[in-house]
């Protein structure tokens, strides 16, 4: 094992325990995942309306930490990033509908979205968080990244 690599493990592990929850372990040095959060999630937390930190709007990210704290620990990217749970939505199956992200034409974030020829409103893969166009009341949609259909999730928009 590489010089550092086991005490930053433990540092996380510790970090990790504070929160109650599981870890996944990524070292880039080793160039190697320990575990599989997304696979074994047991809850899913999307950001809500208005409060996406730095991370996609509409995606769902695997809770991987979830103790009596104030922060819950998302897997965003393989990486460990605390949020607040006042902040996020959570259900206890992995989303298998498109996110539909509604955005105020005025807001910041929309006016990037629609320089990325989103618009104010779009949709977000269930599977690997692509944004793309959709079709206003569209049924499904599908992902020209990875090729998967799925239906679209008008009920609860964000």
């Amino acid at each position: 094992m590489p010089k550092g690599v086991r005490s930053a493990t433990c540092a996380v592990l510790a970090n990790a325990a504070e929160l109650g929850g599981v870890v996944l372990i990524s070292n880039s040095a080793l160039g190697e995942t320990f575990s599989r959060a997304e696979e074994s999630a047991m809850k899913w937390a999307r950001v809500a309306k208005e409060e996406a930190h730095g991370m996609r709007r509409g995606a769902w990210y695997a809770v991987v930490g979830d103790g009596e704290s104030k922060l819950v620990l998302l897997d965003v990217n393989r990486s460990n990033r605390p949020v607040n749970r006042s902040s996020l939505e959570f259900t206890d199956e992995k989303p298998h509908k498109w996110s539909v992200v509604q955005r105020d034409a005025e807001d910041q974030a929309a006016v990037r979205a629609s320089s990325a020829e989103l618009g104010p409103v779009y949709g977000v893969c269930p599977l690997c968080r692509a944004r793309v166009s959709i079709v206003p009341e569209a049924n499904e949609a599908s992902c020209p990244r990875c090729k998967k259909v799925s239906d679209v999730d008008w009920d609860h928009p964000c």
